[in-house]
């Protein structure tokens, strides 16, 4: 089935392929092609999903992901639920990002900020997560930084 090339053709096709030139060429209309073009914000939520379930299903055979855990995160969230008196669950997945920590009978979201995320790029990141979280659970925020001199 299909079209048979000859040894010849297949020959060149393979050196063509592998040329410096055509991944050049290749990179280059690639870039063309996404130059000015931004995703939806539902593509986005939809290729965050799909990553972690791909991440799961090859690289954990299957077993649920478990994300980095800050090293403030526990003992804070500790603290939190023993004075507020409700359980908070820890590494909450929602549209593709994990909270770390979530207290259903507030309705209440919590992140520790440590000190990475001062800095602007990562700033400016947990604002849009944190937008993006809110209007899909419509939940209250609560940020909790971490300054530099604990450390």
């Amino acid at each position: 089935k299909g079209k048979h090339h000859t040894e010849e053709t297949k020959q060149r096709i393979r050196a063509y392929i592998h040329t410096e030139e055509a991944k050049r060429k290749i990179k280059k209309n690639n870039v063309k092609y996404w130059q000015g073009r931004k995703r939806s914000e539902e593509t986005k939520e939809k290729l965050r999903i799909s990553r972690l379930r791909y991440k799961s299903k090859f690289h954990n055979n299957g077993e649920p992901i478990i994300p980095c855990i800050g090293q403030y995160e526990k003992p804070i969230l500790d603290v939190l639920e023993y004075n507020l008196g409700f359980t908070i669950l820890r590494q909450y997945p929602t549209n593709g990002f994990f909270l770390d920590g979530y207290c259903p009978a507030l309705n209440l979201a919590i992140e520790i900020d440590e000190p990475h995320h001062q800095n602007p790029y990562y700033y400016n990141k947990d604002l849009y997560r944190q937008e993006t979280i809110k209007n899909n659970i419509h939940c209250s925020f609560l940020r909790i930084p971490i300054p530099e001199r604990i450390r």
